[in-house]
């Protein structure tokens, strides 16, 4: 791509700030209340996978009975040792899809 092409068609990942090709982007209107601007792959990619973890997580709350309740298999305890030993920054509900994943493959 040539210079002119670069200046033309640049634009700043709304989340990143790092400088793309307009036309590998997308608009990010969707994840940011309407404030405009674009969204690169990198970030969509990230933004996407967050969307997919809040609703792994929440259907996990949902059916252990709520939020303060926790998983027989992966009790609170442990997360909180992850937590204090800063193995982990998630939250319980976020850890718990985690380890369910990294439990079903290592079945």
């Amino acid at each position: 791509m040539n210079e002119r092409d670069i200046d033309k068609h640049s634009v700043n990942c709304y989340f990143c700030g790092d400088l793309e090709d307009e036309r590998e982007c997308m608009d990010a209107d969707e994840f940011n209340n309407n404030d405009g601007g674009s969204i690169c792959p990198a970030c969509l990619q990230s933004v996407q996978n967050d969307i997919e973890m809040a609703k792994a997580s929440f259907k996990l709350k949902e059916e252990a009975g709520g939020y303060w309740q926790e998983n027989s298999d992966f009790p609170l305890r442990n997360w909180m040792d992850e937590v204090q030993n800063e193995d982990t920054r998630q939250g319980y509900w976020e850890w718990l899809v985690e380890k369910m994943e990294e439990a079903e493959e290592d079945a």
